[in-house]
């Protein structure tokens, strides 16, 4: 996060969020058919063919573009609304309470009341929070770094994630 005052607005947050997402539309366009079928990889055999396709360097390197655009537009999307909650921007910098840990960030939205992905029961709520968790520890592992760490991550339930923040977050900014 920029140390530069201007910019630690939930305004200039959610903007950014909103920035990161239409680069992750723009980027899943443009690369779509040019690199192996990340999709289809289930098992450590289907990631060893994978790596052997001369696409495998681009395609680590695209894997890696999309994973920091999703975690970024989530990150600034979540921060958005607890900046404008009135959370501070050194308790958001602070380890041990949100830094880039989504899953406290999520945590903080809904204790503030930003009611997205809290219904246990409903099947995409679910998955949401079992996606951004897997997120969560992909940064915190490494994923991005080291391509023989790889599993499966990125997926299309992403672009659904974000716009569901996206969406709340804005609807709340008109609230106000």
């Amino acid at each position: 996060m920029s140390k530069n005052k201007d910019y630690e607005t939930p305004e200039t947050f959610l903007k950014l969020a909103k920035e990161y997402f239409r680069a992750l539309l723009k980027f899943e366009e443009v690369y779509k058919n040019k690199v192996p079928d990340i999709s289809k990889i289930e098992t450590k055999e289907d990631y060893e063919k994978i790596k052997s396709h001369r696409g495998y360097p681009l395609l680590f390197t695209l894997m890696n573009v999309k994973l920091f655009l999703v975690r970024h537009s989530l990150e600034l999307g979540l921060k958005s609304f607890l900046l404008h909650k009135g959370v501070t921007i050194n308790k958001l910098r602070d380890r041990k309470l949100y830094h880039h840990n989504l899953e406290n960030c999520l945590n903080g939205v809904w204790k503030y009341g930003l009611q997205i992905f809290n219904n246990l029961n409903n099947e995409k709520d679910h998955t949401a929070i079992v996606l951004i968790k897997k997120i969560n520890m992909s940064w915190e592992d490494k994923i991005y770094e080291y391509p023989n760490k790889y599993e499966k991550i990125y997926t299309k339930e992403y672009l659904y994630i974000i716009k569901t923040v996206l969406k709340a977050v804005s609807t709340e900014f008109k609230n106000k």
